[in-house]
Protein backbone atom coordinates (compact mmCIF):
# COMPACT_ATOMS: atom_id res chain seq x y z
CA UNK A 1 0.00 0.00 0.00
CA UNK A 2 1.03 3.65 0.07
CA UNK A 3 1.21 4.17 -3.69
CA UNK A 4 -1.63 6.69 -3.83
CA UNK A 5 -4.91 6.65 -5.77
CA UNK A 6 -5.67 7.75 -9.32
CA UNK A 7 -8.88 8.70 -11.12
CA UNK A 8 -9.78 9.48 -14.72
CA UNK A 9 -12.65 9.62 -17.17
CA UNK A 10 -12.61 6.75 -19.66
CA UNK A 11 -14.22 5.98 -22.99
CA UNK A 12 -14.12 2.33 -24.09
CA UNK A 13 -17.01 2.70 -26.53
CA UNK A 14 -14.65 2.02 -29.44
CA UNK A 15 -13.12 -1.46 -29.01
CA UNK A 16 -10.22 -0.48 -31.26
CA UNK A 17 -9.05 2.45 -29.16
CA UNK A 18 -9.17 3.15 -25.44
CA UNK A 19 -9.42 6.82 -24.49
CA UNK A 20 -8.43 7.96 -21.02
CA UNK A 21 -8.89 11.52 -19.80
CA UNK A 22 -6.36 13.46 -17.78
CA UNK A 23 -5.70 11.50 -14.60
CA UNK A 24 -5.75 13.10 -11.18
CA UNK A 25 -4.06 11.52 -8.21
CA UNK A 26 -3.90 11.75 -4.45
CA UNK A 27 -0.63 10.74 -2.86
CA UNK A 28 0.59 9.26 -6.14
CA UNK A 29 3.07 10.26 -8.80
CA UNK A 30 3.07 11.46 -12.40
CA UNK A 31 5.24 8.46 -13.25
CA UNK A 32 2.40 6.04 -12.56
CA UNK A 33 -0.05 8.28 -14.45
CA UNK A 34 2.14 7.78 -17.52
CA UNK A 35 2.30 4.05 -16.76
CA UNK A 36 -1.51 3.87 -16.82
CA UNK A 37 -1.57 5.56 -20.23
CA UNK A 38 1.11 3.21 -21.55
CA UNK A 39 -0.72 0.10 -20.37
CA UNK A 40 -4.04 1.26 -21.82
CA UNK A 41 -2.53 2.15 -25.18
CA UNK A 42 -1.06 -1.35 -25.46
CA UNK A 43 -4.30 -3.19 -24.63
CA UNK A 44 -5.90 -5.52 -27.15
CA UNK A 45 -9.68 -5.41 -27.67
CA UNK A 46 -10.09 -8.55 -25.53
CA UNK A 47 -8.07 -7.06 -22.67
CA UNK A 48 -9.96 -3.77 -22.94
CA UNK A 49 -13.29 -5.60 -22.76
CA UNK A 50 -12.26 -7.53 -19.64
CA UNK A 51 -10.74 -4.46 -18.01
CA UNK A 52 -13.43 -1.86 -18.66
CA UNK A 53 -16.66 -3.45 -19.84
CA UNK A 54 -17.23 -6.98 -18.55
CA UNK A 55 -17.14 -8.31 -15.02
CA UNK A 56 -17.40 -6.86 -11.52
CA UNK A 57 -17.08 -3.12 -11.06
CA UNK A 58 -14.49 -3.51 -8.32
CA UNK A 59 -11.65 -5.94 -8.77
CA UNK A 60 -7.90 -6.02 -9.25
CA UNK A 61 -5.85 -5.71 -12.41
CA UNK A 62 -4.48 -9.24 -12.04
CA UNK A 63 -8.04 -10.61 -11.87
CA UNK A 64 -9.32 -8.53 -14.78
CA UNK A 65 -6.61 -9.22 -17.34
CA UNK A 66 -4.75 -12.13 -15.74
CA UNK A 67 -1.64 -12.23 -13.57
CA UNK A 68 0.64 -12.93 -16.53
CA UNK A 69 -0.71 -10.08 -18.65
CA UNK A 70 -0.57 -7.66 -15.72
CA UNK A 71 2.99 -8.72 -14.91
CA UNK A 72 4.05 -8.07 -18.50
CA UNK A 73 2.38 -4.65 -18.39
CA UNK A 74 4.15 -3.60 -15.20
CA UNK A 75 7.51 -4.73 -16.57
CA UNK A 76 6.87 -2.70 -19.71
CA UNK A 77 6.23 0.44 -17.65
CA UNK A 78 9.04 -0.06 -15.12
CA UNK A 79 6.57 -0.32 -12.21
CA UNK A 80 7.64 -3.77 -11.05
CA UNK A 81 7.37 -2.77 -7.36
CA UNK A 82 3.58 -2.66 -7.85
CA UNK A 83 2.33 -6.24 -7.82
CA UNK A 84 -1.36 -5.52 -8.36
CA UNK A 85 -3.81 -2.69 -8.75
CA UNK A 86 -7.25 -2.26 -7.18
CA UNK A 87 -9.71 -0.68 -9.60
CA UNK A 88 -13.25 0.62 -9.50
CA UNK A 89 -14.70 0.95 -12.99
CA UNK A 90 -18.05 2.67 -13.51
CA UNK A 91 -19.09 2.61 -17.19
CA UNK A 92 -22.40 2.71 -19.01
CA UNK A 93 -23.66 0.36 -21.74
CA UNK A 94 -21.34 1.91 -24.31
CA UNK A 95 -18.25 1.83 -22.10
CA UNK A 96 -18.14 5.51 -21.09
CA UNK A 97 -17.61 6.54 -17.48
CA UNK A 98 -14.78 6.80 -15.00
CA UNK A 99 -12.30 4.72 -13.04
CA UNK A 100 -10.38 4.93 -9.78
CA UNK A 101 -7.17 2.95 -9.40
CA UNK A 102 -5.06 2.22 -6.30
CA UNK A 103 -1.72 0.41 -6.82
CA UNK A 104 -1.03 -2.49 -4.43
CA UNK A 105 2.19 -4.10 -3.29
CA UNK A 106 0.58 -7.57 -3.24
CA UNK A 107 -1.81 -9.60 -5.40
CA UNK A 108 -5.33 -9.27 -4.02
CA UNK A 109 -8.79 -10.77 -4.53
CA UNK A 110 -11.98 -9.10 -3.25
CA UNK A 111 -14.59 -11.28 -1.49
CA UNK A 112 -18.04 -11.68 -3.02
CA UNK A 113 -19.76 -9.42 -0.45
CA UNK A 114 -17.47 -6.50 -1.31
CA UNK A 115 -18.10 -6.85 -5.04
CA UNK A 116 -21.86 -7.08 -4.44
CA UNK A 117 -21.95 -3.86 -2.41
CA UNK A 118 -19.69 -1.97 -4.78
CA UNK A 119 -21.66 -3.09 -7.83
CA UNK A 120 -24.64 -1.19 -6.43
CA UNK A 121 -22.58 1.89 -5.56
CA UNK A 122 -21.19 1.83 -9.10
CA UNK A 123 -24.73 1.65 -10.53
CA UNK A 124 -25.40 5.05 -8.93
CA UNK A 125 -22.13 6.49 -10.23
CA UNK A 126 -22.98 5.35 -13.77
CA UNK A 127 -26.50 6.81 -13.59
CA UNK A 128 -25.26 10.16 -12.29
CA UNK A 129 -22.45 10.31 -14.85
CA UNK A 130 -24.97 9.69 -17.64
CA UNK A 131 -27.37 12.31 -16.26
CA UNK A 132 -24.65 14.90 -15.83
CA UNK A 133 -23.48 14.34 -19.39
CA UNK A 134 -27.03 14.68 -20.71
CA UNK A 135 -27.82 17.86 -18.75
CA UNK A 136 -24.53 19.59 -19.56
CA UNK A 137 -24.30 18.57 -23.23
CA UNK A 138 -26.27 19.51 -26.31
CA UNK A 139 -28.91 16.93 -25.47
CA UNK A 140 -29.61 18.82 -22.26
CA UNK A 141 -30.80 21.95 -24.05
CA UNK A 142 -34.50 22.42 -23.77
CA UNK A 143 -34.90 19.88 -21.00
CA UNK A 144 -37.07 20.91 -18.08
CA UNK A 145 -35.01 22.77 -15.48
CA UNK A 146 -37.09 21.17 -12.73
CA UNK A 147 -36.97 17.72 -14.30
CA UNK A 148 -40.08 15.74 -15.15
CA UNK A 149 -41.34 15.71 -11.56
CA UNK A 150 -40.77 17.52 -8.28
CA UNK A 151 -41.52 15.80 -4.97
CA UNK A 152 -41.29 16.84 -1.36
CA UNK A 153 -39.17 14.67 0.97
CA UNK A 154 -42.50 13.33 2.22
CA UNK A 155 -43.24 12.03 -1.31
CA UNK A 156 -45.90 14.60 -2.12
CA UNK A 157 -46.00 15.43 -5.84
CA UNK A 158 -45.38 19.16 -6.29
CA UNK A 159 -45.12 19.13 -10.07
CA UNK A 160 -45.20 16.56 -12.88
CA UNK A 161 -45.14 16.69 -16.65
CA UNK A 162 -44.79 14.39 -19.63
CA UNK A 163 -44.61 10.68 -18.87
CA UNK A 164 -44.21 11.44 -15.16
CA UNK A 165 -47.88 12.54 -15.04
CA UNK A 166 -49.13 9.02 -15.69
CA UNK A 167 -50.68 7.44 -12.56
CA UNK A 168 -48.36 4.43 -12.70
CA UNK A 169 -45.32 6.71 -12.96
CA UNK A 170 -46.46 8.88 -10.06
CA UNK A 171 -46.92 5.78 -7.92
CA UNK A 172 -43.41 4.58 -8.76
CA UNK A 173 -41.88 7.98 -8.00
CA UNK A 174 -43.68 8.24 -4.66
CA UNK A 175 -42.57 4.74 -3.69
CA UNK A 176 -38.97 5.51 -4.68
CA UNK A 177 -39.00 8.80 -2.75
CA UNK A 178 -40.22 7.02 0.40
CA UNK A 179 -37.56 4.31 0.05
CA UNK A 180 -34.89 6.94 -0.54
CA UNK A 181 -35.80 8.82 2.63
CA UNK A 182 -35.90 5.60 4.65
CA UNK A 183 -32.42 4.78 3.39
CA UNK A 184 -31.22 8.16 4.70
CA UNK A 185 -32.89 7.73 8.09
CA UNK A 186 -31.33 6.51 11.34
CA UNK A 187 -32.58 3.04 10.53
CA UNK A 188 -30.77 3.18 7.21
CA UNK A 189 -27.55 4.30 8.86
CA UNK A 190 -27.80 1.35 11.28
CA UNK A 191 -28.01 -1.10 8.36
CA UNK A 192 -26.13 0.33 5.35
CA UNK A 193 -26.62 -2.84 3.27
CA UNK A 194 -30.40 -2.64 3.61
CA UNK A 195 -30.33 1.10 2.88
CA UNK A 196 -28.32 0.51 -0.29
CA UNK A 197 -30.81 -2.11 -1.49
CA UNK A 198 -33.73 0.30 -0.93
CA UNK A 199 -32.08 3.16 -2.81
CA UNK A 200 -32.23 1.93 -6.41
CA UNK A 201 -30.07 3.51 -9.13
CA UNK A 202 -33.11 4.29 -11.32
CA UNK A 203 -36.87 4.41 -10.92
CA UNK A 204 -38.89 2.34 -13.36
CA UNK A 205 -35.92 2.13 -15.68
CA UNK A 206 -36.39 5.77 -16.54
CA UNK A 207 -35.80 8.38 -13.83
CA UNK A 208 -32.97 9.48 -11.58
CA UNK A 209 -33.96 11.29 -8.38
CA UNK A 210 -31.63 14.01 -7.13
CA UNK A 211 -31.78 16.57 -4.31
CA UNK A 212 -32.36 20.27 -4.92
CA UNK A 213 -32.21 22.99 -2.30
CA UNK A 214 -34.08 26.25 -2.85
CA UNK A 215 -32.75 29.62 -1.71
CA UNK A 216 -34.82 29.36 1.46
CA UNK A 217 -33.19 26.05 2.35
CA UNK A 218 -36.17 23.86 1.46
CA UNK A 219 -35.22 20.50 -0.03
CA UNK A 220 -37.01 18.87 -2.93
CA UNK A 221 -36.54 15.62 -4.83
CA UNK A 222 -36.24 16.12 -8.60
CA UNK A 223 -36.95 13.25 -11.00
CA UNK A 224 -34.95 13.63 -14.22
CA UNK A 225 -35.51 11.36 -17.19
CA UNK A 226 -32.33 9.30 -17.48
CA UNK A 227 -33.20 6.29 -19.63
CA UNK A 228 -30.02 4.30 -20.42
CA UNK A 229 -28.80 3.93 -23.97
CA UNK A 230 -29.76 0.74 -25.75
CA UNK A 231 -27.64 -1.00 -28.37
CA UNK A 232 -28.09 -4.40 -29.93
CA UNK A 233 -30.36 -6.19 -32.42
CA UNK A 234 -33.15 -4.01 -33.79
CA UNK A 235 -35.61 -6.86 -33.38
CA UNK A 236 -35.53 -6.23 -29.63
CA UNK A 237 -37.39 -3.53 -27.74
CA UNK A 238 -35.40 -0.78 -26.04
CA UNK A 239 -35.82 -2.39 -22.62
CA UNK A 240 -34.85 -5.82 -23.97
CA UNK A 241 -31.69 -4.35 -25.48
CA UNK A 242 -30.82 -2.71 -22.15
CA UNK A 243 -31.16 -6.05 -20.37
CA UNK A 244 -29.24 -7.97 -23.04
CA UNK A 245 -26.37 -5.47 -22.94
CA UNK A 246 -26.03 -5.83 -19.17
CA UNK A 247 -26.14 -9.62 -19.37
CA UNK A 248 -23.26 -9.30 -21.83
CA UNK A 249 -21.42 -7.18 -19.25
CA UNK A 250 -21.64 -10.08 -16.80
CA UNK A 251 -24.38 -8.60 -14.60
CA UNK A 252 -26.84 -10.83 -12.78
CA UNK A 253 -30.60 -10.37 -13.06
CA UNK A 254 -30.68 -8.97 -9.52
CA UNK A 255 -28.03 -6.37 -10.33
CA UNK A 256 -29.76 -5.44 -13.60
CA UNK A 257 -33.01 -4.95 -11.67
CA UNK A 258 -31.15 -2.66 -9.24
CA UNK A 259 -29.49 -0.69 -12.05
CA UNK A 260 -32.70 -0.13 -14.00
CA UNK A 261 -35.07 0.16 -11.06
CA UNK A 262 -37.21 -2.76 -12.21
CA UNK A 263 -38.54 -5.87 -10.53
CA UNK A 264 -36.29 -8.90 -10.87
CA UNK A 265 -39.20 -10.78 -12.45
CA UNK A 266 -39.52 -8.07 -15.10
CA UNK A 267 -35.82 -8.41 -15.96
CA UNK A 268 -36.26 -12.18 -16.33
CA UNK A 269 -39.26 -11.62 -18.60
CA UNK A 270 -37.37 -9.15 -20.82
CA UNK A 271 -34.43 -11.54 -21.05
CA UNK A 272 -36.67 -14.49 -21.92
CA UNK A 273 -38.46 -12.43 -24.59
CA UNK A 274 -35.13 -11.36 -26.09
CA UNK A 275 -33.82 -14.93 -26.17
CA UNK A 276 -37.02 -16.11 -27.86
CA UNK A 277 -36.87 -13.37 -30.51
CA UNK A 278 -33.22 -14.09 -31.26
CA UNK A 279 -33.55 -17.87 -31.10
CA UNK A 280 -30.94 -18.15 -28.33
CA UNK A 281 -30.88 -20.68 -25.52
CA UNK A 282 -28.45 -19.44 -22.86
CA UNK A 283 -26.86 -16.40 -21.20
CA UNK A 284 -23.61 -17.34 -22.93
CA UNK A 285 -25.34 -16.91 -26.30
CA UNK A 286 -26.72 -13.55 -25.14
CA UNK A 287 -23.22 -12.47 -24.07
CA UNK A 288 -21.92 -13.30 -27.56
CA UNK A 289 -24.65 -11.18 -29.17
CA UNK A 290 -23.92 -8.28 -26.80
CA UNK A 291 -20.20 -8.48 -27.50
CA UNK A 292 -20.82 -8.52 -31.26
CA UNK A 293 -22.93 -5.36 -30.93
CA UNK A 294 -20.14 -3.67 -28.96
CA UNK A 295 -17.47 -4.72 -31.47
CA UNK A 296 -19.67 -3.43 -34.32
CA UNK A 297 -19.52 0.07 -32.86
Amino acid sequence: MGHGAYGAAIDASDPRRMRVGDAVHCGGSDVFVQAIKTVNSAMTSDMMERAYRVGPGITTASERVGVEAWGAATEMTATTQILDCASVVAVDDAGRGCMVIAPLDRVHLYPRRVTRVWSRVIAHIVAMHRLRRALSGASGKGRAADGEAVLSPGARIEHAEGAAKEPSALALLREAAIARERARSRRGRRDPDEALEMWRALVGGRWSIVDRFDHDGRRFLIAHENDPEASGPRALSRRERQVVTRVGMGHSNKLIAYELGLATGAVSAYLHAAMTKLGLGSRIDIARVSRAAWMAR
